[in-house]
């Protein structure tokens, strides 16, 4: 069963600050400026965003803090206790995981945006996830990931 979590509009902004901190770090560890791209700066600045609401609202339906942290992106968990975080925009897509995740942490799907609820899903190991049943490359991008059903997933407790 979902949970439903509602981001305030100070959890927002809250949101919306430490994605834009993660944006800069990512331009500066490329070491390129997407400011110089055409629409550069929105369509990698989103999904630090996207990622953001799923962080905080996982944290809030588990009853556990949300540090917000910057350059941790691969070498720490989202959330204490081994917990990733996927996030989507779009209420009806799957829990994304993939080749390189780590099959001993905890896999937590949330959708949706503010103003609306956001919706917790239900989690999965990285180990359950990598089924090659759910091996799909969406969108043809040359980098198949495993899209786990949402009938797959744990009840969040």
């Amino acid at each position: 069963m979902s949970r439903y979590v509602t981001i305030d509009p100070d959890e927002w902004s809250l949101c919306v600050q430490v994605a834009n901190a993660r944006q800069v770090s990512s331009i500066k560890s490329k070491g390129r400026d997407s400011l110089n791209k055409k629409n550069g700066w929105l369509e990698e600045f989103t999904p630090h965003i996207i990622g953001c609401v799923g962080e905080l609202a996982v944290a809030k339906a588990l009853g556990v803090s949300w540090t917000g942290s910057v350059d941790t992106f691969r070498s720490v968990p989202d959330l204490e206790g081994g917990v990733q975080v996927r996030h989507r925009s779009n209420p009806s897509w799957d829990l994304i995981v993939r080749h390189n995740d780590k099959d001993h942490e905890t896999f937590i799907l949330s959708r949706g945006m503010p103003p609306g609820a956001v919706e917790v899903v239900g989690w999965i190991s990285g180990k359950e996830a990598k089924n090659p049943e759910w091996l799909e490359d969406h969108g043809g991008y040359g980098r198949p990931a495993y899209f786990v059903p949402t009938w797959a997933l744990k009840e969040i407790k």
